[in-house]
């Protein structure tokens, strides 16, 4: 007779959306000078996008965003915001991805520095 062989029970296997958001909302890991390189493209591309207007297409908006997420080391809530703001007609005048850039530095800047309790008096 053979022996038997406890079963194990099946791992749950982590939800889609659990990993999906754990992924967009970790602060971006680049370094400082990945975060200036951003920048510059932030502004580039505004500058651009305010220059010719409406005229360009919703994929130069998707070019963008792809070329921050690569130098931000990852997609983040806030590339996907601007993204949907420079995406909607009207508001893609406005620096959004001026604005985002900034807003992931400080993000990442404050996960960075541990937390310290406050100096007992």
């Amino acid at each position: 007779m053979l022996p038997t062989v406890p079963e194990v029970p099946p791992k749950k296997p982590a939800s889609f959306l659990h990993a999906f958001l754990a992924g967009i909302t970790r602060p971006p890991k680049a370094s400082r000078g990945r975060f200036i390189l951003a920048m510059c493209v932030a502004l580039v591309a505004d500058f651009l996008f305010w220059w010719l207007g409406e005229s360009l297409p919703v994929v130069t908006d998707f070019v963008v965003g792809f070329i921050l997420a690569l130098c931000l080391g990852g997609f983040s809530v806030e590339l996907l915001g601007a993204f949907i703001a420079e995406a909607t007609p009207g508001i893609g005048l406005f620096p959004v991805w001026s604005i985002a850039v900034p807003i992931l530095w400080a993000r990442a800047n404050a996960a960075r520095k541990p937390a310290q309790p406050p100096a007992a008096r």
